[in-house]
């Protein structure tokens, strides 16, 4: 539950909730990103193993001629995510909105996703696609039997 006890005990709820849209917009302190897939992204996600700031000293460091293991060395992490940092496999989601560390109730969070801008609006729907392309693509079993028909081979039996 959101604490918006610092707006004053006057206030009215829609005067509440316009604040909680600002801040679930352009993040306010102790806020957490939240990427289009409504997930923690950034630091504030609970594996984070480097701040924002030690990525910035990672991507200066390797511009200036450090190899990776130096910069794994000096940060106290593997030269698999100085690479992956590097090539921008890691940390490289955009923010969808920021959301309070105990997260928001289901009417303050239907309010925030109904007035973001429609820029952060079609990242949340791209993630989507993207969930529901993953889960129609098939697997490798349900591959192996098809190719097994199409080529006139007996169905394998369960190990």
């Amino acid at each position: 539950m959101l604490d918006l006890d610092e707006l004053g005990d006057n206030t009215t709820r829609e005067a509440q909730l316009e604040c909680l849209l600002r801040k679930a917009i352009n993040g306010a302190p102790g806020w957490v990103a939240i990427g289009g897939n409504f997930r923690r992204i950034g630091q504030g996600h609970p594996l984070a193993k480097l701040s924002e700031e030690q990525l910035n000293r990672v991507r200066e460091m390797r511009e200036s001629g450090h190899t990776l293991e130096e910069i794994a060395g000096l940060m106290r992490v593997g030269k698999a995510c100085v690479w992956k940092v590097i090539q921008g496999r890691r940390r490289s989601s955009t923010v969808a909105f920021y959301a309070p560390p105990g997260g928001f109730t289901a009417a303050e969070r239907q309010f925030v996703l109904d007035r973001l801008p429609d820029s952060r609006k079609r990242l949340i729907q791209m993630a989507a696609a993207e969930r529901k392309a993953r889960q129609a693509q098939p697997s490798i079993t349900q591959l192996s039997s098809v190719m097994q028909s199409w080529l006139g081979l007996p169905a394998s039996e369960g190990r």
